[in-house]
């Protein structure tokens, strides 16, 4: 159900994304990565308050999930929904290192992407799926049995980024190009644009 919400959310269907997910908490509650799917969806859909009261929700918080990250990620829901406060979240950003960034995906492009900062949500892309540097931080290349999602690629707050050619690059470098042109279906994205 899980997996199901997201392919949803990507397809710009949150109502159902929302009640996939909240199927899948219901059964699994202390999943953490079911919680940040469904932050993640209240991002997606700019349910900022919907979103900060979700993250702050502490019966609903798979105890995994430090209260601390919480705080921070609800001072960057409030920032987005308020547009105040936007340039001192780049130094909350800052202290945040490699590795939990690259856990968090796609989360921390989406919240790139709302702030307009488009070179940031390329540079994380670039860290995510072929290692590189993130504010400093050195993130080292995946390894052979690292597993990298492409969905972030196809979120609806993506939308903006497809016109940059790092996109088209992004496709080329991950291997969907190439697994597009051996394959007859091109993808939903391309046929609904």
């Amino acid at each position: 159900r899980g997996a199901y919400g997201v392919f949803l959310q990507g397809l710009g269907r949150f109502p159902e994304a929302e009640l996939a997910l909240g199927q899948a908490r219901s059964r699994w509650p202390q999943d953490s990565r079911l919680w940040i799917m469904g932050n993640g969806l209240l991002l997606e859909s700019r349910q900022y308050a919907a979103a900060i009261e979700y993250l702050r929700d502490v019966t609903r918080r798979p105890a995994s999930i430090p209260a601390a990250v919480v705080e921070r990620v609800a001072r960057q829901h409030e920032a987005l929904a308020t547009g105040q406060g936007l340039a001192s979240l780049n130094n909350d950003g800052r202290n945040v290192s490699a590795a939990t960034l690259m856990e968090q995906m796609p989360y921390p492009v989406t919240v790139a992407v709302l702030r307009g900062m488009k070179d940031q949500a390329f540079d994380l892309l670039e860290a995510y799926f072929f290692g590189g540097e993130i504010n400093g931080m050195h993130v080292p290349p995946p390894g052979s049995l690292d597993e990298r999602f492409t969905v972030a690629l196809f979120m609806p707050s993506m939308l903006t980024l497809r016109a940059d050619s790092r996109y088209a690059s992004l496709l080329e470098r991950t291997g969907l190009e190439d697994y597009w042109r051996k394959s007859v279906p091109q993808p939903d994205f391309r046929r609904n644009t």
